[in-house]
């Protein structure tokens, strides 16, 4: 389906993402730092980037800015769990920034899958209205909006 960028600090919170997007048809390549997921994006053509927030070097805010800058057709999946630093509304920040949908962790696979899905409809959607419902699915940790 689609090639996605990984980029999250935690090996095992990548490990498990990875085999969500795998189970989910996709082709995945990972990255353990933001500034290793800006040299990915150097090096290959991705269709979506899902970047952990709270990391360390380059936060996920600042990746987001970035890939929304120098890549503004991939679309962003920002997630977080919080992390001990940081701003408490910082999947709110990373929306502001550009970021295509968020989630929390933890998420199930289902709210991936909605996040992906939203993320994909308003890269191909230009209408300023595309993204902003709620998803009709209960508990699945996305922060999902309709398709155009």
């Amino acid at each position: 389906m689609f090639r996605i960028l990984l980029i999250d600090d935690e090996d095992a919170v990548r490990g498990v993402i990875r085999q969500m997007l795998e189970t989910l048809g996709h082709r995945v390549d990972e990255a353990g730092t933001g500034r290793g997921g800006i040299l990915a994006l150097h090096e290959a053509a991705y269709d979506l980037v899902i970047t952990d927030i709270v990391m360390p070097e380059m936060a996920g805010t600042e990746v987001v800015s970035i890939v929304k800058r120098q890549w503004p057709h991939i679309p962003v999946i920002a997630i977080s769990g919080g992390g001990l630093i940081g701003d408490p509304d910082n999947l709110r920040t990373a929306r502001e920034l550009g970021a295509a949908a968020t989630l929390q962790k933890p998420f199930r696979m289902q709210g991936l899958r909605a996040a992906i899905a939203q993320a994909r409809a308003g890269a191909d959607c230009d209408s300023p209205d595309c993204i902003g419902s709620d998803c009709d699915e209960p508990d699945c940790g996305c922060d999902c909006a309709v398709a155009c």
